[in-house]
């Protein structure tokens, strides 16, 4: 990968070791030739926003803006979600332990955490989210 311009590349590369069955493009054009399917994507201009960017049978990913002062809970707390920062740090608490996202850090949220992201008076950030659909804790 290149970068011709003057401004940061940010890349975020995750192997996924089983296949995903039907990738369906969400709110991003992730597949080529694929149109964009129930894009629910709010207003910019309103923080926190997040929305799924695209989606396979077993994972979600999720673009996350997170203003000053803005606290943003994950999508379905019964899941397993793996969130990284790609600008903007985040101060996260799940079950009671804080612990930082800075950019390019990452933080993973075990299901049931019950974890929120509150960003600080003067910072926010952009992160990504992948959400795990069958890592909910079976009774």
């Amino acid at each position: 990968m290149t970068n011709s311009r003057g401004t940061a590349l940010r890349n975020v590369a995750i192997e996924l070791l089983r296949p995903q069955g039907a990738v369906r493009n969400r709110c991003a054009q992730v597949i080529r030739d694929q149109p964009l399917w129930d894009c629910n994507k709010p207003n910019k201009t309103q923080l926190p926003v997040h929305y799924r960017l695209f989606e396979t049978d077993e994972i979600a990913v999720e673009y996350w803006n997170i203003g000053p002062h803005a606290i943003l809970r994950p999508s379905d707390a019964r899941l397993s979600t793996l969130v990284g920062g790609l600008n903007g740090i985040a101060n996260v608490i799940a079950n009671g332990a804080a612990h930082m996202v800075p950019q390019a850090g990452m933080v993973w949220l075990l299901p049931e955490s019950k974890a929120e992201f509150q960003a600080g008076p003067d910072f926010g950030g952009y992160f990504v989210a992948l959400t795990f659909k069958d890592s909910a804790l079976k009774p």
